[in-house]
């Protein structure tokens, strides 16, 4: 699975079913990956439930940037997001706090 199909797949689907998470980040949050399947997503956590926009150049709270494929890696669960974060994989520009609920939403 790639970062498109688990951004604008997975996440939207638990996103749907579970309103609730959207209210508990209530923000919006930029995910720029680099790399082999790389891009911008906004994601708007005001709306209920959260409205996923690709390549969108929207104002973000938070920008979360990585390379593709530690997105991946974290989504499966083989990457540790704390340790990615702690040596450099993941930089977080804006709101931590933020950051760390939406990494919360992609275990």
């Amino acid at each position: 699975m790639d970062a498109k199909a688990i951004i604008e797949g997975k996440l939207s689907k638990k996103l749907s079913e579970s309103p609730e998470l959207s209210r508990s980040v209530n923000a919006a949050v930029a995910i720029e990956l680099s790399g082999e399947g790389g891009g911008r997503w906004l994601i708007d956590f005001t709306k209920t439930p959260a409205n996923i926009e690709a390549e969108s150049s929207a104002h973000a709270v938070t920008t979360i940037s990585m390379d593709a494929e530690t997105f991946v890696g974290m989504s499966k669960g083989e990457i540790d997001p704390q340790t990615a974060f702690l040596t450099g994989k993941i930089k977080v520009d804006g709101n931590l706090g933020v950051a760390i609920k939406l990494g919360e939403l992609l275990s």
